[in-house]
């Protein structure tokens, strides 16, 4: 029986009004170096307000197009931290630029407004303290046709009023606009603000959209086609389409075609190498992008998960104490190192990471559900059940569905558990985990029949996960677990080797192993990879409830492996 979710993707920060700025290609991208900086600040922390259109409904969009050209025009300086924020602006959050300040852990918000008529366009911006006082403010005018060449000159008053010392380089970073189409640069920005709540439903399939009308606007927009490749990333890592993952491909190989430079690009291109088994390519592009801009917390983010997946967790966890270092108030942070935390066995630290991000994001269903999951491995039903259900009045989750059965199925409630695990199965039609725990289910209940096709149905979605990635150890072992249910035990035995010679200090995949062997009736190999695992970090609440040792529960040897691991 497996716990439903340890690795789903955490949102990002609950709904407020700054408009999502990532120049990453996915959540967020700020950069920072060392540099002349103002009195006081060691690096100050910058966010961008969608700027308020003076004028007429079509002008609506000048707003957002203007503040996302200035983050990007922002994000690459030395000495600044830009930072990026979820969703579209809200009208009511406009005029609270102190709180919002505080909100986001900015030492400066910019805010303004943007007026155009009679073929002109007059842009007004000040530097908002947390206090509500004004550290500057600008006024920039200039031809309604040449807003880019605004844009450059706005970018440089602020840089100037924050004493950030310009290079040849930097300046020449300002003169470069990522496009020169103001909508397409619209297009964009909404689709990054879409892509910062996956949670919500709908939210991925409008970001494509709306990186495609950014691209179709303009063919040449390097960012947008790297966006693009995050949101069809995105999609196949909550639908398991293959399709979804070489449009991904696809869209990444175009922008580092047009910008092989751009370090959104190639964070974009770490995403797809990660995902498709080449982890070791992956960790090199991220580590160059960490030495170019070592404040970038999405590069130390997705850095600490590669990490992570090899069971590298001392490395992993200092790679994700950075991301939220860097950024403390970002909840995707928090819930990434949460997961690196859950995953290696420090339980108790892994709630206080999901906690801080329940405060941060109380709208997100998986916040909690990752938090009954932690709760859950430290063996307090009760405090696992009470979030999985409050995840479930935020949204139907699949995971929390399946946790639910979990717990249903350690109480002897068969029944129950299996209409968890069917709404679960539901709700995520390509999870191999849900069709498992079906199986094991109507195992219990009599069910045979339905049992072996539901296993079968696990073993099909894991051969289709491993097309897009065949050096998935921890599917590949779950592979093995699926087989040896199904009396398949050369094709199992044959497969946890495999995921042991990828990953051979992951805890999850050798606690398969250990699976295999109990189903295979080899015992002393089922103990001896059940300790290793323990004494890795896996749960033993789980172990002790789980079914496929049922030849071992008598068994002096497995009492005391489970005793030595609490």
């Amino acid at each position: 029986m497996r716990a439903a979710a340890r690795h789903a993707p955490l949102a990002s920060l609950a709904a407020a009004a700054v408009v999502v700025m990532s120049l990453a290609g996915a959540r967020g991208w700020w950069s920072a170096h060392g540099s002349a900086r103002p009195p006081g600040l060691l690096r100050p922390v910058v966010a961008v307000l969608p700027l308020d259109t003076v004028g007429g409904a079509g002008d609506d969009h000048l707003g957002l197009g203007i503040a996302d050209t200035l983050i990007a025009h922002l994000a690459g300086l030395r000495g600044l931290i830009v930072v990026s924020r979820t969703a579209a602006p809200a009208a009511e959050a406009r005029g609270q630029s102190g709180r919002l300040a505080h909100v986001l852990g900015a030492d400066y918000v910019v805010t303004g407004s943007v007026q155009r008529a009679e073929g002109r366009m007059r842009v007004v911006v000040s530097l908002i303290r947390p206090d509500n006082s004004v550290a500057w403010a600008g006024e920039y005018e200039g031809a309604a046709d040449d807003v880019f060449e605004i844009q450059r000159r706005l970018a440089e008053g602020v840089t100037a009023a924050l004493a950030v010392n310009l290079t040849p380089l930097d300046r020449a970073r300002l003169a470069r606009a990522a496009t020169s189409d103001l909508e397409a640069l619209d297009a964009y920005s909404r689709g990054q603000s879409l892509l910062e709540r996956p949670d919500v439903a709908g939210n991925v399939p409008r970001a494509i959209q709306s990186f495609r009308a950014a691209v179709a606007r303009d063919p040449a927009f390097a960012l947008a086609h790297a966006g693009l490749g995050q949101a069809y990333w995105r999609q196949y890592l909550e639908a398991r389409d293959p399709a979804s993952a070489q449009a991904a491909t696809a869209a990444v190989t175009e922008a580092l075609r047009l910008d092989p430079d751009e370090p959104g690009t190639r964070l974009a291109l770490a995403t797809v190498y990660a995902g498709t088994g080449r982890g070791d390519a992956a960790i090199e592009e991220l580590r160059k992008i960490i030495a170019r801009l070592p404040s970038n917390d999405d590069a130390h983010r997705q850095l600490g998960d590669i990490l992570a997946a090899r069971s590298r967790w001392e490395e992993a966890i200092a790679e994700l104490r950075t991301a939220v270092e860097l950024r403390p108030k970002f909840a995707e942070n928090l819930g990434h190192l949460g997961v690196a935390l859950l995953a290696s066995g420090r339980y108790p630290e892994a709630v206080d990471a999901f906690q801080r991000a329940t405060a941060l994001q109380p709208d997100n269903s998986r916040v909690f559900q990752r938090l009954g999951t932690a709760y859950h491995a430290m063996g307090d039903e009760e405090q696992a059940l009470e979030n999985y259900r409050r995840a479930l009045v935020l949204a139907p989750d699949s995971k929390a569905y399946g946790n639910i059965g979990v717990l249903e199925y350690g109480r002897g409630r068969f029944a129950e558990a299996a209409a968890a695990f069917a709404e679960a199965a539901r709700l995520d039609p390509k999870s191999p985990v849900a069709q498992r725990n079906l199986g094991d289910a109507y195992t219990r209940l009599g069910r045979r029949a339905d049992a072996a096709q539901a296993y079968g149905t696990a073993v099909r979605l894991c051969e289709d996960l491993l097309k897009v990635n065949p050096k998935d150890a921890r599917v590949l072992g779950s592979l093995a677990v699926y087989e040896a249910k199904l009396g398949r035990r050369a094709a199992a035995d044959q497969h946890v080797a495999d995921a042991l010679a990828l990953s051979p200090a992951d805890a999850d995949v050798i606690y398969r192993k250990a699976v295999v062997s109990a189903l295979a009736g080899r015992p002393e190999a089922a103990l001896a990879a059940l300790r290793e695992a323990l004494a890795r970090g896996f749960s033993a609440t789980q172990a002790r409830i789980d079914d496929d040792f049922a030849g071992l529960r008598n068994r002096p040897d497995f009492a005391a492996a489970l005793a030595a691991a609490r």
